[in-house]
Parts: C-alpha cells; sequence; structure tokens
C-alpha cells in the first residue's frame, strides 16, 4: 500500500516505520481499553509491547511507540486503511511517547493553529475543507497531535487533503476536481 496523502513533519521524533503483514497481529493476549460499535466496529487493546488496534473496516494496526513501528494487516479500501492509519494510528504512536493527541480537525491561522474538537459526523472536516478553501493552511482534518506542551507547542501536519462527500463539497464551492482544490489550499 502506498501512502498517498502521506506527508512528512519535523525530524524531531526521528523515522516511523510502517511494515505491512499477512501474518495475524492479533495474536496474544491483551486489556481492551476502548471499544465503539457505531459507526463501524472498533478497538484499542494495551498489550505487552504496546497497544493494538482493529477496525472492522480498515484491519489490523500493532503499535510499538518505542521502536517507532506499527505493524498492520489491513483489510478492505485502501484509502480507509490509510486513513485510520493516518489520523487514529499514528497519533495513538505519538500518544505513547507522551504527546497530546486529539481527535481535531486543524487549520492555521498565520503562526497560530486552531483546532476543532469534536465527535465523527459533526463538521470537523468539513469545516476545515471550508477554511482551507478559504485560504487557512489545513495541517489536519481529523487527528490532531501536538507536542512540547510545556514551551511553545506544535502541531504536526497531518495526511494531505480533507474527506468531505460530494454535497457538503459543492456547498462550499469547491471545484469538482476535490483533490487539485485541496491540495492547493493546503500547501498555501
Amino acid at each position: 500500500h502506498a501512502l498517498h496523502h502521506g506527508r512528512s513533519g519535523p525530524a524531531l521524533r526521528g523515522r516511523l516505520r510502517i511494515e505491512l503483514t499477512d501474518a495475524d497481529p492479533l495474536q496474544g493476549h491483551g486489556e481492551l481499553i476502548a471499544w465503539s460499535e457505531e459507526p463501524e466496529g472498533f478497538a484499542i487493546f494495551r498489550v505487552p509491547d504496546g497497544l493494538l488496534v482493529w477496525c472492522q473496516a480498515a484491519g489490523v494496526y500493532r503499535i510499538d511507540a518505542d521502536a517507532g513501528m506499527i505493524t498492520t494487516s489491513p483489510r478492505g479500501a485502501s484509502d480507509v486503511w490509510e486513513h485510520r492509519l493516518s489520523t487514529t494510528v499514528l497519533p495513538l504512536l505519538l500518544a505513547e511517547r507522551g504527546d497530546l493527541a486529539l481527535h481535531a480537525a486543524t487549520v492555521f491561522d498565520g503562526p497560530r493553529a486552531v483546532a476543532f474538537c469534536g465527535t465523527s459526523g459533526r463538521g470537523k472536516s468539513t469545516l476545515s475543507a471550508a477554511l482551507g478553501l478559504s485560504g487557512h493552511l489545513v495541517s489536519a482534518e481529523d487527528g490532531t497531535v501536538l507536542s512540547d506542551l510545556d514551551d511553545r507547542p506544535l502541531v504536526w501536519p497531518g495526511p494531505i487533503g480533507v474527506r468531505v462527500e460530494a454535497q457538503p463539497w459543492a456547498r462550499l464551492g469547491g471545484h469538482p476536481d476535490r483533490r487539485a482544490s485541496l491540495e492547493n489550499a493546503v500547501r498555501r
């Protein structure tokens, strides 16, 4: 799987490695720490070497934060797998290293970042797309990670682009070629 929406951030954390496997990463025992059945099955387990994330639509991810490694057994559509990786699994890895992970969209207003937190389906992505189309730099639309909270906070960039349904996109006045419009908005 190629990461079509990935972008690199500051190199302060070193390199993170993502390994694909056909093996079953669900092996072993762990403590269930989060579970959701809506809108799709999703669970997080604490295991001896880190975290295990299971997503009904995207597969399994094993997070070893100390090694900076994610081992994954993808399933389903590659864009769903990559979205879950970049907006949930990578922020969880960084949270295990001491950063603050938020379920939030983040845009820049000059040198400052503004984060819009909320549950799924409440409009974070649509708001960030609207702000991106109006000239603001979109840093993340679903998962935001902050580090250096005691000094000068650093907002880590999320994936390139914003996932918005066609109808809200049209209402925002976005170009029919969504990728071109948002990539231009993200690069400003």
